[in-house]
This record gives C-alpha cells, sequence and structure tokens, in this order.
C-alpha cells in the first residue's frame, strides 16, 4: 500500500562493482537472496505481463532486490520477433524494465540462457552446443549478434545488476562421447565464454559479467583428463571422484578471464556428493568450500540458483537443505544467491511462491530483512538466526503485513490531523502553544486518551510529546478539589478528560469549553481514566528519548515547578481506588457518579469497573518500572505492589467461565460488577494485550472472543462492537445516551480492532488475519469517502479520517509480534 499523496522519482542506483573480492553497490556491500524467474521475458513477448506483474509484486514482498532471468526467448517462434520486429522486441524488454523498476528490482539477465533457442534458430540442432561454442558457426554468429544487441542497447542502464553470459552451459562439458557431434569440452566451454565476456565489456564499461555456470559434477577434472588422454567413449561412472584442489581447477578453468563473478547453482548434493564433502542433504555444507574457492581465486561468488523440491502436488513440503542454506545467506561473507525457480508459469516441484509454499516465502523475507538490516548497519554476524518455516511464522508474517499497511494509512493521517500552534482549521483556532492532533475531521477538541495512544505508535518524536505533558502538567489540578455548579467536582491532582483549543482544561465528556464544564449527565466526578493516560505520555516520552532522568525534569504546574515524578505521582493518586483489590471502582450515587473510560463516556456503570482497572494496572507497573530505572527502589516497589494486587483481583472480581467447547476452558470478562454488568469485548482483548490475566485464564477468554467472532455480528467490515450482539450478558447497555446500534451502544469502532486481533491470535491466528484483512480491505475501498472513520454501524458512519483507527490497530498488532505473539 503506497503512501498517500505525491512521490518523488527515485535516484537511479549506482552501477554494481567489486571490492576486496566482495559485492558493492555504492557505499554498502551488496548481499540479497534474489529470485529467478526463467520465463519472465517470455511473458512480455506472449502478452502475460499480469501474471509477471505478480510475481514481481511478491519477489519484491520477500525483500528480493534483483530477479534473474533468460534474456532470450525460450523458444524458436518467440525469438522470431527479434528478426522481424527488433523494436517491438526491445520494447517489450524495456516494458519488463519497467515494471522491475516499479517494484524496486534490478535485473539479471542471462543473455544465452541454455543455448537451445539459438541452435534451434540457426538450423543446428543436432550439434547442439557444440555449434554454439564453435567460432564461425551460424549458431555461434546468431550468440555474436544477439550479444551486440542487448549489451549495446542497455550498456549504460543502472537497473542491469551485471550480465550473465547463460545458464549451467557448462552441465554437459566433457561428459558426452567426442564421437558425438554435440559434444563439447570444457576447453571449448572456456574458449567461448572468454570471448562474450570480451565482446562484452568492449561494448559495456559499466557491468560487471557473470559465466552463470552451475556446479561441477563430482567427477569433472577426471572427466576433463580422460577427454584429454583421448577417450572415445562416453565418460559416465565409475570415473574416480575429484579432489578439492581439482575441483577448484575445474571451476578456474571454467571461469577464463573476463569473467568477473563465478557462478555455481547448488542444490542437495545426494548421490553427487563429491569426495571432498560429507553427505548431507539438510545442511548447505557445499556453500562454505565454493566460498574458500572463490576467495582463492579472488573472485566474488554468486549462486545463480539454488533450490530442492518444496512442493508436492501443491502441496507445501519441508525443506530443511534450503533452509540452512538461506541462514548461511545472512553472515557477513555470504555471496549473492537467487532461488531457483520464483512463480513459473506453470509452477513445478521446484517453485516457489507466495501462494503454494507460504513457509519457505516468509523465511526467505525474513532472511532478506535480516541481511539488509546488517549491511545498514554495518554489523558484522558470524553466527546467523536460524530461519523458521511454520505455519506461526507464515500467519505471524502476514499479521505484520497487514498492521504495517495500517500504520502506512495513518502516516498522511498524522500530518492532516496536527494543527500547530496559531494553527487555524474552520473555526477552530490553536492557542495551546503545542501541536494538536485531532481526533477526527471537524473534532472540536483535543482528547488525551488519543494521544497517549497515539504516542505508542513511534509516529511521533519525543520532543512533540514532551509539549502535551507541559501542556497537561500546566492544566492539571492543584492539591484542592475544583467546585463546579451542579454538584460538579474534580479532585485534587486529577488530569484534564480533553484540552479546548484554547487552551482550557475540559474535565468532563460534556464541557462546551471555555470554562463551561458540562451539566453532571456524565457524573459529577471526572472519568476515571485521565490520570493514567497521562502516565502513558510520560512513559512513551521516556521511551522515545531513551532516558529515564526526564522523571526528574521539572515542569511548570499551578503549584509551581515540580519534577515530572512528583506530578505523574500526584495523577495516579488522584483517582481513588479500593485499597484491598487495587481496583477502580465509580458509584451509583449523584456524588460519586462518574464515566469509567474515555470511549464508554455516554454509559452508566457502577460498582468496579473493568477497563480502568486495567489501565491503573498499566500505569502502576509504567511508575514501577520508570522508578526502578532512576534507582528509587521503595516507590518502585510500592507500585509494582499495587500492580500485583490488581493483577490478582481481577479473575475473582471480572471472570465469568462458561464452561468447555471442544474440551478447552471458555469464559468472559465483564465490564462492571453492578450497573453495566455486561460482556466488555473491548476492555477483554485489552486484558491480554496487557498479559493482564493468568494463562489459563487469557486462553478461555481468547477463545471465547473467537467464537463470538465466528458466529457472525461481533465485527462489521473489521470494525468491532464493545458488546456481544445478542446473549445473556450482550446486546445494549442499560443505562447511556445513545440509541441502540449507534455510537458506544452497538456501534462499530475501529480504535480497538488491533487489540481484539492481538486477542484473538493467542488461540486463533487465522481468525485474527480475516479481522485485519477485513478491516484494510474496508478502508481501502473507503478512502475517497471518509474511512477510516470513529464509529460504524449498518446505516451510518461517525467521525471521518479517523486517526485513532488506523494507528492504534497497527501499534498494538506490532507491539504484540515483538512479545507475547512472537513467542
Amino acid at each position: 500500500m503506497a503512501l498517500l499523496g505525491a512521490s518523488t522519482a527515485a535516484a537511479p542506483p549506482p552501477f554494481l562493482h567489486i571490492e576486496n573480492n566482495a559485492l558493492y553497490l555504492g557505499d554498502l556491500p551488496f548481499r540479497n537472496i534474489g529470485v529467478t524467474i526463467p520465463d519472465l521475458f517470455d511473458r512480455f513477448l506472449s502478452g502475460h505481463e499480469s501474471s509477471a506483474e505478480t510475481a514481481l509484486a511478491d519477489a519484491e514482498t520477500v525483500g528480493a532486490r534483483f530477479v534473474r532471468c533468460a534474456a532470450v526467448p525460450l523458444n524458436a517462434t518467440l525469438f522470431s520477433q527479434f528478426r522481424s520486429d527488433p523494436k517491438g522486441y526491445f520494447a517489450k524488454f524495456d516494458a519488463m524494465q519497467a515494471a522491475l523498476q516499479k517494484h524496486h528490482l534490478l535485473l539479471v539477465p542471462s543473455l544465452l540462457w541454455d543455448g537451445q533457442t539459438l541452435v534451434q534458430v540457426a538450423q543446428q540442432p543436432a550439434e547442439g552446443l557444440h555449434a554454439l561454442f564453435t567460432a564461425g558457426t551460424p549458431a555461434y554468429q546468431l550468440a555474436k549478434a544477439y550479444i551486440a544487441g542487448m549489451v549495446s542497447r542497455y550498456h549504460n542502464d543502472h537497473y542491469i545488476l551485471f550480465w550473465e553470459i547463460g545458464s549451467d552451459l557448462d552441465r554437459e562439458a566433457d561428459l558426452l562421447s567426442p564421437n558425438d557431434p554435440a559434444a563439447y569440452s570444457s576447453d571449448q566451454l572456456s574458449a567461448f565464454l572468454a570471448q562474450m565476456a570480451q565482446q562484452i565489456h568492449g561494448l559495456d564499461k559499466n557491468h560487471l559479467v557473470c559465466s552463470g555456470n552451475g556446479m561441477p559434477r563430482p567427477d569433472a577434472w577426471n572427466l576433463y583428463e580422460a577427454r584429454r588422454r583421448g577417450l572415445t567413449q562416453p565418460a559416465g561412472p565409475p570415473q574416480p571422484l575429484d579432489t578439492l584442489p581439482q575441483f577448484q581447477e575445474m571451476v578456474a578453468l571454467r571461469n577464463p578471464n573476463g569473467i568477473d563473478i563465478l557462478s555455481v547453482h547448488l542444490a542437495p548434493p545426494g548421490e553427487a556428493t563429491p569426495l571432498w564433502l560429507t553427505r548431507d542433504d539438510t545442511q548447505a555444507l557445499t556453500l562454505p568450500w565454493v566460498q574458500r574457492v572463490a576467495l582463492d581465486l579472488h573472485r566474488p561468488l554468486f549462486v545463480g540458483a539454488f533450490g530442492q523440491a518444496v512442493q508436492s502436488k501443491g502441496v507445501e513440503q519441508s525443506a530443511p537443505w534450503m533452509l540452512n542454506l538461506m541462514q548461511r545467506l545472512q553472515i557477513t561473507d555470504a555471496p549473492l544467491a537467487a532461488v531457483q525457480d520464483w512463480e513459473s508459469d506453470p509452477p513445478t516441484n521446484f517453485t516457489l511462491s507466495w501462494q503454494t509454499t507460504p513457509k519457505l516465502a516468509v523465511a526467505m523475507k525474513t532472511a532478506n530483512a535480516f541481511i539488509a538490516d546488517t549491511v545498514a548497519r554495518h554489523v558484522l554476524v558470524a553466527l546467523p538466526p536460524e530461519l523458521f518455516a511454520t505455519e506461526i511464522a507464515v500467519a505471524n508474517d502476514r499479521l505484520h503485513t497487514l498492521a504495517t499497511q495500517l500504520q502506512t494509512l495513518a502516516l498522511p493521517l498524522l500530518r492532516a490531523m496536527r494543527l500547530p500552534p496559531n494553527g487555524k482549521r474552520g473555526t477552530l483556532l490553536n492557542r495551546t502553544g503545542t501541536d494538536l492532533l485531532l481526533p477526527y475531521d471537524q473534532s472540536p477538541r483535543f482528547r488525551v486518551a488519543d494521544l497517549a495512544l497515539l504516542a505508542q505508535t513511534g509516529l511521533l518524536s519525543s520532543k512533540e510529546i514532551e509539549g502535551w505533558i507541559r501542556l497537561l502538567a500546566r492544566l492539571q489540578n492543584g492539591g484542592s478539589p475544583l467546585r463546579f455548579a451542579g454538584g460538579l467536582s474534580v479532585p485534587a491532582y486529577s488530569m484534564p478528560d480533553w484540552v479546548a483549543p484554547d487552551g482550557t482544561a475540559c474535565w468532563f465528556p460534556d464541557s462546551k469549553g471555555g470554562g463551561e464544564q458540562g451539566t453532571g449527565a456524565f457524573g459529577h466526578l471526572p472519568p476515571a481514566d485521565g490520570a493514567y493516560w497521562f502516565l502513558l505520555l510520560v512513559q512513551a516520552a521516556i521511551t522515545q528519548r531513551g532516558e529515564p532522568n526526564l522523571l526528574r525534569a521539572r515542569f511548570a504546574t499551578s503549584q509551581g515547578s515540580l519534577p515530572l515524578w512528583q506530578i505523574a505521582e500526584n495523577a495516579f493518586n488522584s483517582i481513588e481506588a479500593d485499597k484491598t483489590t487495587g481496583l477502580v471502582a465509580v458509584g451509583g450515587t449523584p456524588e460519586d457518579a462518574r464515566v469509567d473510560w474515555v470511549f464508554a463516556d455516554h454509559v452508566q456503570k457502577a460498582g468496579f469497573c473493568l477497563m480502568p482497572s486495567l489501565l491503573r494496572l498499566q500505569a502502576a507497573q509504567i511508575l514501577a518500572n520508570l522508578f526502578s530505572a532512576i534507582d528509587d527502589a521503595v516507590r518502585a516497589r510500592d507500585y509494582q505492589s499495587i500492580a500485583e494486587r490488581i493483577r490478582a483481583s481481577l479473575v475473582s472480581t471480572f471472570y465469568v467461565p462458561l464452561g468447555q467447547v471442544n474440551g478447552q476452558d471458555t469464559g468472559l470478562l465483564l465490564s462492571a460488577t453492578r450497573r453495566g454488568r455486561k460482556e466488555d469485548v473491548w476492555a477483554s482483548a485489552y486484558a491480554l494485550v496487557l498479559q493482564a490475566l493468568p494463562s489459563d485464564i487469557g486462553n478461555a477468554v481468547a477463545r471465547h472472543l473467537d467464537q463470538l467472532y465466528k458466529a457472525g455480528g461481533l465485527t462489521l467490515q473489521g470494525y468491532v462492537r464493545a458488546l456481544p450482539p445478542s446473549g445473556s450478558y450482550g446486546g445494549y447497555w442499560e443505562a447511556t445516551t445513545d440509541a441502540p446500534d449507534e455510537g458506544e451502544n452497538g456501534g462499530y469502532w475501529g480504535f480497538p480492532v488491533g487489540w481484539l486481533a492481538v486477542a484473538i491470535a493467542q488461540t486463533d491466528r487465522p481468525a485474527a488475519i480475516q479481522i485485519l484483512q477485513q478491516y484494510t480491505d474496508s478502508l481501502e475501498k473507503e478512502l475517497s469517502s471518509g474511512a477510516p472513520w470513529e464509529w460504524r454501524s449498518g446505516k451510518a458512519a461517525f467521525g471521518s479520517r479517523c486517526l485513532l483507527s488506523v494507528a492504534c490497530p497497527a501499534e498494538s498488532v506490532l507491539e504484540a509480534l515483538t512479545g507475547s505473539l512472537a513467542n
């Protein structure tokens, strides 16, 4: 998914060059696991660009930076276009190049591929490659003409990585009887490669040249010597196997002067295991030996194709040898390499693709990401991490991809929703002295909860977050309660629920701003969550800075200048909690009635409440960690004790067991213990995000949420209801100002989508992927009409271009994938 808005064209890459026997692109080593798509050019010549585009897009997704393909058609009929319509022929090659550039891929064109097309066109099929390698023959002359046409046209093309002369042209060298008209020797091959390399270098001073050879047979040197001694019979086994020095001699012979990059093709050796190698078809033991040979010959190594059978009848098969080779390719001195067959059409048992071999595709993506990171950071790695090809790895990769798409959508919204100091939008004028982030289009308020959740995403700078902290510290109530008309009261050290653009504190959800604080319809006390969001902001600022001493920095407050730790501690204690359980309660009388949290501010509840208790648990843990980081062991211990007290009380207070399904426990979490005694889907999911429950109870809740999702009605195009649509603990809130199926009373919201996906993923990753896929699909379809929405129903949608509806799901999933889900 591309960023919204115009983009500038990237500068072309530098030409590949060699430094100290290694390949460099500019100042950095060029290391990558690319792909081979043999028939890529054929698809453009024959009008099958669509499948080619798909293969290239998928190659980009797995982190490939280059594609190796046949630069000559694989059949004589398509090659006829080169002679009959050269302009149209090269236009097809140009179209292929444009498609590659679109997907940020470089090209390794194999100019002659297997040589058979040229032999067929030259009408020398019986002579095979012998004809191609013999100077003066029609096949040889055609090869020279074709190379001249290609190289002279593209010699200045920065998107050509390097030229490959052919692919596996050495496969039958010295193998056939000299009496066979198609027989050719290593000497003939070597001379031909030297001549072609000389021609290429004469036409092109920019690009390196590779032979494209495969792996010499284990008896290649002995076959060569037998030929030199005048052997006249087919030279099959039993020939003696070559020693390592003899293997090196053959590699040198078949890569003559003018060949800049050594080439081998690797597969599990099986019966063809060389004398100098222990047979093991699960470990890529050949690689370090051929690397050593390349080093001795003072040339970089290109593993032009590697692979093994990876699928059977469309079912992915285990491929331990390939996994091991890709693991080895992650180390510092590993060569450039390309998988043998990527999304070929039609596929073979050796074809890798996202569709049929997703486990190996994810392993390749993981390896390429590791390689790119080590290259960019100049990190030397001798022992690379092991790669895993599992269903969990595939599911986690899909979750990560979808979350990243949501994060990408958040970036332009982040710019659009930012209102700088003294900035104006419509009738809104920002007089707060700091940047504001509006929750959605036309919003008149700056909600603390939105900022706290957005601050967790890593998309905001520490400077911006600190600006909000300074604003809120300045607006924090002082050491005495505030009294307003209608019996409204604001406890000491409370944090605002939201801030008006004029910079005034708004303590109640129905406040109009400008000092007017509402009617009391949403409680006579402020919502029971404002302080906890402030603690999340403090944590985010310190995380962004990487420096806990920000806690000791002094901030202006109504009480004078105070250290941030004291402001945070005062805020935490401004919300009264039960001393025994540590849980947050809201009362049923006018004097102690309050909203339990910002996204249920139209709902009246009573008793212990789940969501503010979870937020208090999170805030206490934050304070424990931060005080520990500045060596205040006493306070760290006190807040850790509060966190543990809350954690120990959650199950006995809010959990309702529902029995077993398929032999496994299920259960739900209540939103409140008195009024509002309903199942709270959002808070249940958040409890699992926080890992606030014992693992058995957490899994039971996750299974139940999964069942609710699969039963239907819990989500609408990925958006999520706060309550299940039906059942004893579902339906609608008993006391709310929202009509059924609207807002907080049955509307479907965007910000908790990630929480639900993370919760369900604990026991059912495919279902979590489906939720995120439905959500991202719906956003893409409705971007032009106002999506993402804050909430929607079957009939209406509210809060267009809601930043939190993409940033919060992305952050929660990505955070989980680096924590609990990764395990």
